[in-house]
């Protein structure tokens, strides 16, 4: 596992909801982002890019995890984020338009598709059905009918047929698996070093996903049983048969989230294809896989790498069988992964019974769903025994290894072909299974063929290649553009004459085309369109034979939205480029500033590039495009909206986060800062409002502002409470104590306002402010409560300050001994030091003593001495000392005054109202009094005229806060704290 420690988009969290309804939904690993990218050096180009914020916002202190999944045929990565920290969906959407990324998902959890199942049964029906036990006689698939041509092991050339279960784990230790479990003698055991060169360190057994080793014997108890009905070792006198009497298993643990799913096929593609390549020297001839697991309801769309895997593994020659949902769907309509992946090397199964029906609680649907085969209460293997087994999780491994077993056919043209073209060959399998289903009334018209598996007359499709009359097996419409198509098929010289026929899937009039050899080319077709084609060879010997099972095939040419979005910052530039539509005439960019209405369009023609300038510093822009499409008259959607800013590390960092709340009764309906802006929100939908960059919002350090919260109801109000931060320091942290600008005294059912002062402290620049509504309590700026029920939203403001280290400064006299003085300079946190300058009253030259602190005490000074001294403070290595200087005395002998020190009082202090100020004794010349707030800045200033002795003054209109008063006559001065609440 490696880590980065990356600037990273800081937006808003999103977690799932404890409730019910939300858990029922979650479908992946939180915070995992399975990613394709073309080498190691894209890799790298896009941590840059995470690190420079070229295409993230970005913001310090998120890690990043990886974890590479495969390097071939995809070079995959898992990337795991805090997903309490960092919004996942626009997190995807933004790896996905990431220019060195080919493509992005989740990482889906898939679900074993066993269910429980009554053990009863001592026989395998599945294979010859007499109507043992009540069932249907003759609802089997035949096997020893097909047993007798071949029984599995090896090919004709001597091949080891390797078939490839993914699933839980494995009892290598079963009697009845005997010589049938697939080892890597190629690797030794336990060596810790990678002997075949294959990428896997040890992996004699096979491979775990799970733990990266070959611990394959975890759980089994499902992977034992789906691997007992591919291949318990047949005719040894033990137990039960499995499909093949003689096979090898190459067991792989690996079901469970996506990116194990595909870690677990990178291990039979590894194999497969140092098998090609080695011509058999190295690897392992794997011919199929099974995957008897998968995610109810799971859309293709939304798992495009997953999908795409499987055409990989058929490249190579790996055909593939997924058991649909132990559900009664429709999987077409409502989904199913991986069965509804649009892959011809995907074959998906459903579940019959002993009585040849479909079972009530299995998925169908003509599109995805190819054939039925039995897995009901089938019998086979159980963990340490025999029993029964069930759900579609026994059906598709019946297939599986039926697949398998067609590989040992006495067939040598065929198995010539799988190394010629093993793509191809894999086509012709699923041919000779599909073409070769016995027709049942409970699947017509909901599966792809209307029929269940029947091994023998597949295994005579298979047998026919090798005879005078074959079929046109694995054919396929390939090289496809928009308007044409080139139909191919396995071709030895003995197929037979051939006719196909095809229409749009829409249409219900076919256009038939006879005597068509291998390589034909269909023009003249729409652009955009699906069609269906059907084939159908005929032979002397058997003249009349009916079209096969629908395929299905798209034409290039749709207007699609413009995908692959890349974006690169250069400077103030951002350039955006995206793959080009073969039917696009035009591409239309609009753009506009965040928080803006309107758009900005711009017309490309067919320049698939666009320079957008003017990406300064916090500057926000949004972005889209779409294509049009002259010759249809057509146009796409636009795009999702592509955010883009400059560089904005204050406000875009990485803040403390909130959990998903629950709005659906009460949110926040507006923020207002009166003739600043306003933002009408309205609710979320997970309870945070993320409108960083939407808005320029500019506050003036030491102006006052309202601010206005208004809270929205669906229904009924609720009691809210309100609290507001603005991160003044830019330091990453709402501090409770000096950066909340409004904090509820009580519940509120309506509108609330509040006026806050930006304090001269605060440091110029990019900061973010957080508003925080909940229900029934108060809550700080991070959600360390863990509320529930309200809503949280962020916001860029820009403070200016025009404060500097050069304005006038103060200091109070808070200690006087005969040998020392102790001073509280006036606080200033852009200070890099506070500083005193003394000196000894007639002297020159000032002795300099500095402090990170404003307290400062000056020791070694001489008693009863009067000296002169200043305040300032050093910014930026430039040092700043007050004009204006005052004289001190050291004490003379304890007890004894200084005589030059002003005595004067203040009360009340605390203070919400007038402020008294009252001297010890009443004063022979005028008396400047000057009022300074924290940050030094004066507040008023004013003068107690000679022969007075006290002073009344309004402190109404000063906001809360600590202020200190100075009062100076002549050379002597003093400072006093106070406090108005």
């Amino acid at each position: 596992m490696q880590k980065f420690k990356l600037p990273l988009y800081a937006l808003a969290i999103i977690l799932f909801s404890a409730t019910q309804t939300m858990a029922q939904k979650l479908d992946h690993v939180q915070g995992e982002i399975i990613v394709e990218v073309r080498d190691d050096k894209s890799l790298n180009s896009l941590f840059q890019d995470l690190f420079d914020g070229s295409s993230m916002r970005a913001s310090s202190g998120t890690t990043i995890q990886t974890k590479e999944i495969i390097k071939e045929p995809m070079n995959l990565w898992v990337l795991k984020i805090d997903h309490t920290k960092v919004n996942e969906i626009e997190f995807l959407n933004e790896i996905t338009s990431n220019r060195n990324v080919l493509q992005a998902q989740f990482n889906h959890i898939t679900r074993l598709r066993a269910i429980p199942d009554d053990p009863n049964f001592s026989q395998q029906w599945q294979f010859i059905n007499t109507g043992q036990n009540g069932g249907t006689p003759d609802a089997d698939i035949d096997i020893e009918l097909a047993w007798d041509f071949a029984t599995g092991g090896l090919t004709t050339e001597g091949d080891t047929i390797v078939i490839c279960v993914i699933d839980d784990g494995v009892n290598l230790n079963h009697p009845d698996f005997g010589d049938n479990l697939w080892f890597n003698h190629q690797e030794i055991d336990g060596n810790g070093i990678d002997d075949d060169g294959n990428g896997y360190v040890d992996d004699f057994r096979g491979w775990s996903a799970y733990e990266d080793n070959d611990n394959v014997t975890v759980d089994g108890d499902h992977g034992t049983q789906v691997a007992g009905v591919v291949g318990a070792k047949g005719n040894n006198s033990i137990g039960v048969s499995g499909i093949n009497w003689d096979v090898k298993i190459m067991n792989v643990r690996g079901e469970g989230p996506e990116a194990l799913a595909l870690a677990s096929y990178a291990y039979p593609y590894t194999m497969r294809k140092m098998y090609n390549e080695s011509n058999g020297e190295k690897g392992a001839f794997v011919v199929c896989t099974n995957a008897s697991w998968g995610i109810d309801f799971g859309q293709a769309e939304e798992a495009p790498i997953w999908c795409d895997f499987y055409n990989m593994l058929g490249e190579i020659g790996i055909l593939n069988f997924g058991a649909t949902a132990n559900r009664n769907i429709n999987v077409d309509i409502e989904g199913d992964l991986p069965t509804t992946c649009e892959s011809n090397y995907l074959v998906g199964v459903t579940n019959m019974n002993r009585f040849d029906d479909k079972h009530q609680n299995a998925g169908f649907g003509v599109r995805h769903i190819d054939l039925g085969a039995f897995g009901q209460q089938i019998h086979t293997l159980t963990l340490n025994s025999y029993g029964s087994f069930g759900g579609t999780s026994g059906a598709s491994p019946m297939v599986a290894g039926t697949a398998a077993l067609l590989y040992s056919a006495d067939c040598p043209d065929f198995i010539s072909f799988s190394k010629s073209n093993p793509a191809q060959a894999a086509l012709v399998i699923k041919d000779c299974i599909l073409h070769g289903v016995d027709p049942n009334e409970a699947l017509k018209d909901i599966t792809t063929t209307g029929g269940r598996l029947n091994a023998n007359l597949a295994m005579q499709n298979l047998l026919s290649t090798c005879g005078s009359c074959a079929e046109a097996l694995g054919n396929d419409i390939g090289e496809i553009t928009d308007e044409r198509g080139t139909l191919t098929w396995f071709d030895n010289n003995n197929v037979g004459s051939t006719s196909m026929r095809y229409k749009q899937l829409t249409e219900n009039t076919w256009t038939e085309v006879t005597n068509v050899e291998s390589g034909y080319v269909l023009d003249d077709l729409l652009a955009c369109t699906s069609y269906e084609y059907q084939v159908r060879t005929d032979c002397q010997s058997n003249p009349n034979t009916e079209y096969t099972y629908s395929r299905i095939f798209t034409t290039d040419g749709c207007c699609d939205i413009p995908a692959g979005i890349m974006i690169a910052l250069e400077g103030e530039d951002a350039i955006l480029q995206w793959e080009d539509v073969l039917a696009a005439t035009n591409f239309e960019v609009q753009w506009r500033e965040a928080g803006e209405v309107e758009w900005n369009s711009i017309d490309l023609g067919k320049d698939n590039m666009y320079t957008l300038e003017g990406v300064t510093a916090c500057k926000f822009f949004e972005l889209r495009v779409k294509s049009e499409c002259a010759a249809t008259s057509n146009e796409s959607m636009y795009s999702e909206i592509i955010k883009i800013n400059g560089e904005c590390e204050g406000c875009t960092r990485e803040f403390c986060s909130f959990g998903v709340k629950n709005v659906s009764d009460e949110y926040i309906e507006s923020v207002e800062i009166e003739d600043v802006f306003v933002n009408q929100s309205g609710v979320s939908e997970t309870g945070y409002g993320n409108f960083l960059g939407n808005f320029e919002i500019n506050l003036q350090a030491e102006e006052e502002y309202t601010l206005n919260l208004t809270p929205g109801f669906t229904d009924v109000p609720f009691d809210e409470y309100f609290s507001a931060y603005i991160d003044y320091n830019q330091n990453g942290e709402f501090e409770e104590e000096d950066e909340a600008i409004f904090i509820s005294e009580q519940f509120t059912q309506s509108a609330v306002s509040g006026n806050f002062i930006v304090p001269t402290s605060a440091k110029p620049g990019i900061t973010r402010m957080r508003i925080v509504m909940r229900f029934d309590a108060l809550n700080g700026p991070c959600d360390e409560l863990n509320f529930e029920y309200g809503e949280v939203e962020d916001y860029c403001v820009t403070i200016i300050n025009d404060f500097d280290c050069s304005s006038t400064f103060g200091a109070i006299v808070t200690d006087t001994t005969e040998t020392s003085l102790t001073f509280e300079v006036l606080q200033n946190d852009m200070a890099q030091f506070h500083l005193i300058a003394i000196r000894e009253a007639g002297e020159v030259d000032f002795l300099i003593a500095t402090s990170q602190i404003n307290e400062i005490v000056i020791p070694n000074l001489i008693k009863c001495t009067e000296y002169e001294y200043s305040s300032g403070y050093i910014c930026d290595g430039e040092t700043f000392i007050d004009s204006e200087i005052f004289n001190i005395r050291t004490k003379c002998d304890v007890g004894n005054e200084n005589v030059e020190e002003l005595r004067f009082t203040l009360f009340p202090n605390p203070s919400n109202g007038d402020l008294n100020v009252s001297f010890d004794e009443i004063n022979q010349q005028d008396i400047q009094l000057d009022l300074y707030s924290n940050e030094g800045r004066v507040v008023f200033s004013k003068f107690m005229l000679s022969g007075e002795a006290s002073m009344a003054i309004d402190m109404s209109e000063i906001p809360p806060g600590l202020y200190f008063l100075k009062a100076s006559m002549d050379k002597k001065v003093s400072f006093r704290k106070w406090i108005k609440y």
